[in-house]
C-alpha cells in the first residue's frame, strides 16, 4: 500500500515537496485470504448440518405415529 502526498509552500501554496509512506499489506493479504477460506468452509458446514437435520426430522417424522391414541379418562 502507497500513499504520495504533497508538501505546499505555506505562503504562495505552491507544491515544493512530496511525502509517501508505504506500507507492506502481506501479512494483511494473508490474513484476508484465511478469513475467507475459513468463510467458505463454515459455509460448507452450515449447509451439510442442515442437510442432516432435514433428513433427522424426515426419519423422526417416518418413526413416529402421526396420531396418538387417545385413551378414555
Amino acid at each position: 500500500d502507497m500513499t504520495i502526498t504533497p508538501v505546499c509552500d505555506d505562503v504562495t501554496g505552491e507544491i515544493v515537496n512530496y511525502i509517501a509512506i508505504k506500507q507492506d499489506i502481506t501479512a494483511r493479504k494473508q490474513a484476508e485470504a484465511q478469513i475467507a477460506t475459513y468463510s467458505e468452509q463454515l459455509r460448507a458446514r452450515t449447509a451439510e448440518m442442515e442437510s442432516d437435520l432435514e433428513m433427522a426430522r424426515e426419519v423422526q417424522q417416518a418413526l413416529l405415529p402421526q396420531q396418538y391414541p387417545s385413551f378414555p379418562a
